[in-house]
């Protein structure tokens, strides 16, 4: 894809450390998991599976960022030419996108979108 934006790697190498660091200190919490997730994305796939899969065994179905990690699972899954996981992680990232409570806004369809295509 062209319109990739470019990595600064150094920053996001010591973004990701730091977010490593405090998950030592801070296990279940779930917007530091949440993120650690998405800055794995760009370092490993495999990580960033490992880490959407924990965040979503930590976190209720309620959580705001549940859908969109499911969504993140399915891309990612698709990616690997997993298509079982595929469906079944877009199903539930829809699932629980429509019993999120009103106050939460729509997933953004830069995340919806590519597990969509997956």
């Amino acid at each position: 894809n062209t319109h990739q934006p470019v990595t600064d790697l150094s920053a996001l190498a010591k973004a990701f450390s730091a977010m490593a660091s405090s998950l030592m200190f801070k296990q279940g919490n779930l917007n530091t998991v949440y993120s650690t997730a998405l800055l794995s994305k760009q370092v490993s796939k495999t990580e960033a599976i490992r880490q959407f899969e924990h965040f979503l065994r930590l976190a209720p179905d309620c959580d705001f960022h549940v859908p969109d990690a499911h969504y993140h699972l399915a891309t990612l899954y698709g990616q690997q030419q997993d298509r079982q996981k595929v469906i079944h992680h877009f199903n539930r990232g829809q699932q629980t996108e429509d019993n999120r409570l009103p106050v939460f806004a729509e997933v953004p369809r830069s995340i919806k979108d590519p597990a969509r295509k997956a």
